[in-house]
Parts: structure tokens; C-alpha cells; sequence
């Protein structure tokens, strides 16, 4: 009986929450769980704090989007901590420069490396160690923005065959059909809390204000 309340010391330690990688995964679950401890958990339990660690924040948007995105979270209590994680443990993490995090609820969001197999082939690599791929062959899955675009690639090539065959398929035996399908990427958005989100758009044909860069 006398152990069945809780230190304040295991409440900060339980109430800490670490979310490793600062990609849209993990800016956007760090975004919502600062709103929901903000908004929701405050009205009860005021003495909760928000205690969440990310790492670089969206690297593959715009830089201008880096920087509001920082200053965004940074305003809804998200700690930013940057370095790379060396050893996960049971209540803690450890940092490439020895720095111990201690977390109650860690949220892994970096994605997976590459197989051993794969590094240790001597075969040129792309950023990550990836392995290089010609252009054509199957490199991305056939899932989400992949799908959609193949998708929309497929039925213009059907429409051509219906126009120019009377719609049988060997009709177009030894006629040019056409490019190969090639994934082009039309632009990348993420939510970041309060009600705020933002577009890259450098990569789309699409323009809006600020040269291709929205911000709402």
C-alpha cells in the first residue's frame, strides 16, 4: 500500500514521450500530441507537460518550409533534439554523442536501412545505400502515389488503343505506344498541429504564391 502512488520523478519519465525521426511521420504524430496534450490533457491534469524529442525536421522539403515548420512545434512545446541515435533501451535512448534520453513512449519514424546483404555489395549505391536502378525497371511499389499514377498512365494508353484500334488489343502490334511509365513526384504536404499544414510543391507544374511555396 505504501507503494501505490506515483513519484513525481516516474510521472516525468512516464509522461515523456521521444519521437525519433523528423520526417512527415514524425512531425506530424509530434504535432497532434502536442494539441491533444495542450488542449485535452491540460484541462484535467495541468501539472502534464509536453515533453517531446524530434530529430531534423522535414530534410527533403523546402528549406523555408524546415524553418516554419521548427518554429511551429517549437511554440507548441515540441523539444527538438538533434543527433543520431545510437542504442535503444528498455526506458531510454542513447545519442551518437552519449547524451541518455529517457522516454515512457518512444515512436520509431525513420523508416528502415538497407540488409547487410545489401551493404556489403560492391555495386553502386544511391543516397542511403541503396542500390541504383535503371530507369524502367520496377523500383517502387504499385501502392499510393505510385498506384494513382499508374493508374491514371494506363487508362490514357487504353483510350488511345480504343481510338486508334477500334478497341481490340492486337490492334496494336508493332505501333508505338508510347513512353514507359515513370514515377514523377507531384509534391509533398504534412500536417504540423493547430490546425496548420504545409505544401512542397517545387517538384509539381503547378504554381501558387511564393514561387511554389504554400503555407496555411
Amino acid at each position: 500500500m505504501d507503494e501505490a502512488g506515483v513519484s513525481e520523478e516516474e510521472k516525468r519519465w512516464l509522461l515523456h514521450c521521444v519521437v525519433v525521426g523528423g520526417g512527415p511521420t514524425g512531425v506530424e504524430f509530434s504535432g497532434e500530441l502536442s494539441d491533444f496534450i495542450l488542449k485535452d490533457v491540460h484541462q484535467r491534469y495541468s501539472h502534464v507537460k509536453d515533453y517531446i524529442g524530434a530529430n531534423e525536421i522535414l530534410s527533403s522539403f523546402d528549406d523555408r518550409l524546415h524553418v516554419y515548420t521548427t518554429k511551429q512545434l517549437t511554440k507548441s512545446g515540441v523539444c527538438l533534439v538533434g543527433g543520431l541515435v545510437q542504442d535503444v533501451q528498455p526506458e531510454k535512448i542513447i545519442l551518437s554523442d552519449g547524451t541518455d534520453v529517457p522516454y515512457g513512449l518512444l515512436v520509431w519514424s525513420t523508416g528502415v536501412g538497407p540488409s547487410p546483404f545489401v551493404n556489403s555489395l560492391d555495386v553502386p549505391k544511391a543516397k542511403g545505400s541503396g542500390l541504383l536502378e535503371s530507369t524502367g525497371r520496377q523500383v517502387l511499389p504499385a501502392l499510393a502515389q505510385v498506384a494513382e499514377r499508374q493508374g491514371k498512365y494506363l487508362a490514357s494508353l487504353l483510350n488511345k488503343v480504343g481510338k486508334e484500334g477500334g478497341g481490340h488489343a492486337n490492334s496494336t502490334e508493332n505501333k508505338n505506344l508510347g513512353d514507359p511509365f515513370v514515377y514523377k513526384h507531384l509534391g509533398s504536404r504534412a500536417t504540423i498541429g493547430r490546425y496548420k499544414a504545409l505544401v512542397d510543391l517545387r517538384e509539381s507544374k503547378l504554381k501558387l504564391c511564393c514561387d511554389g511555396l504554400s503555407l496555411s
